[in-house]
């Protein structure tokens, strides 16, 4: 099993960590914060995201996740690879807390497996998460913190201080409507408790510690922003957040109810696949799974796992705001339960003298973990490539933007955000000439095309775009 487990931490720091700076940025969020992060270390204002220049009411978040990439920016300057470090670590210490925890309740065999899962779970690294600047692999090393915590609190009470600040750490990073991810855990720990007999009273005061820990930083910075604007910002965080997300589909987002089912068959088809096959060749699995919870913790581990499956699939499910990314939290309970479906099948299988049924268990799941290889190099390497886009000519220019205006016919977010980044400006332009009309020398031209410009000097070319300097 340490051969396995090594593999599954190698491809996890491989998935999280290489080629982060040759992928381009998203057009939306990612080039938000990142822009938000870019001014808000210049002004050090650390209370207020901007967005080129203005409070921003559009993404209206608690600033947890800008503060974590400008401390990147901070320790390792601005860049690609700082703008994505902290959802990537975050990322990697999920993939560890769910290692760590299979152990301690199945075994080092069903943890190598687990963590093997999730490191290989394609929507955990690109869809809005592991590798990209957003907020949802943050949020997603909270909820399963949230679980383990309160799972381990069953039997030893001083864990349950951290459930405060956990939860203040989940507000922080996308506001109130994150708490539908943890609450469902919660309600299910206060109702297996009830239920138990009389309240533990040591137990009461360090989840009420906890709670004044985790509402003191939530209090300083809600106190600081509202000085700036009053209830403009924090009045939109609740109204926007819970009020609007949850009764109608914002910004066209009106999905169907089955939506997280097509989700799952579009990104994580190859483990879907995998699990689905392990219970139909053993159906036995479920039964063993069902009388694993109920012998450990019996109700309380039931309501725990009820929980977690509320607030990862249910909660997003009822809210009328559907995106793929809200599925996040959900993808490390699933690698669990995928690990655990193969295990007890392969045991099962050898058990019952089936050696072909478990090496066929065994074939699948390499067959899994290449097709999601496959995706995964495609996607780093064709799809996001930096050479497919002007983002990399700017990023490759570094040094010719500096302290200059690149002129373009349209300024993306991405495109504005690199040009800053490198001490310039996205300036933008009807053509060609009248860039060159209103450039000062050393001005240059981003041109979404690869044919020459007369009067202009070429700089560079990749397969998408071509970078000019005004003579």
């Amino acid at each position: 099993m340490r051969a396995l487990t090594a593999l599954a931490f190698v491809l996890a720091t491989l998935h999280l960590f290489a080629r982060l700076d040759r992928e381009m940025v998203d057009v939306w969020d990612e080039s938000i914060y990142a822009t938000s992060a870019l001014e808000m270390r210049a002004s050090r204002v650390w209370a207020v995201t901007t967005f080129h220049g203005a409070p921003d009411y559009f993404n209206s978040k608690p600033p947890l996740n800008v503060w974590l990439i400008v401390g990147a920016f901070n320790l390792f300057g601005v860049g690609l690879v700082p703008l994505r470090l902290p959802s990537a670590i975050a990322a990697w210490f999920t993939i560890l807390v769910v290692f760590r925890w299979t152990r301690q309740v199945r075994g080092p065999a069903a943890a190598a497996l687990a963590a093997l899962v999730l490191a290989t779970t394609y929507p955990f690294l690109y869809v809005h998460a592991g590798r990209t600047a957003n907020t949802d692999a943050p949020l997603t090393l909270v909820v399963t913190l949230v679980f383990v915590t309160l799972w381990r609190a069953r039997k030893d009470g001083r864990t349950a201080l951290w459930i405060g600040p956990l939860g203040a750490a989940a507000l922080m990073l996308k506001g109130p409507g994150a708490l539908g991810f943890v609450a469902p855990m919660l309600m299910a720990d206060v109702a297996a408790r009830w239920r138990s007999g009389p309240i533990d009273r040591p137990g009461l005061r360090r989840v009420l510690t906890g709670g004044v820990l985790g509402a003191l930083p939530i209090a300083a910075w809600a106190i600081a922003r509202w000085r700036v604007d009053g209830w403009t910002f924090l009045g939109r965080l609740v109204a926007h957040d819970i009020v609007s997300r949850a009764s109608t589909g914002i910004e066209g987002h009106a999905e169907p109810p089955h939506y997280y089912l097509l989700v799952l068959l579009r990104h994580h088809y190859d483990w879907l696949t995998v699990t689905v096959v392990a219970l139909a060749v053993m159906p036995v699995v479920a039964r063993r799974a069902w009388a694993w919870l109920a012998r450990d913790g019996d109700r309380h581990a039931r309501l725990l796992v009820a929980g977690w499956l509320a607030g990862a699939v249910l909660v997003p499910t009822l809210v009328s705001t559907r995106l793929a990314w809200y599925l996040t939290p959900f993808y490390p309970g699933a690698a669990v339960l995928t690990a655990l479906a193969v295990h007890e099948a392969w045991r099962a299988s050898r058990a019952a003298g089936r050696r072909a049924r478990a090496s066929a268990l065994v074939a699948l799941t390499v067959a899994a973990v290449l097709v999601v290889e496959g995706r995964l190099v495609y996607r780093s390497t064709v799809m996001l490539d930096l050479d497919r886009s002007a983002q990399g000519l700017l990023i490759a220019h570094a040094e010719a933007v500096r302290g200059v205006r690149v002129f373009a016919t349209s300024c993306p977010y991405p495109e504005a955000f690199l040009a800053r980044a490198a001490g310039g400006a996205c300036v933008e332009a009807a053509d060609a000439g009248a860039a060159r009309q209103a450039a000062a020398a050393g001005d240059l031209w981003l041109d979404a095309a690869i044919a020459d410009v007369p009067g202009l000097v070429l700089l560079g070319r990749n397969r998408r775009a071509s970078l000019y300097r005004v003579p």
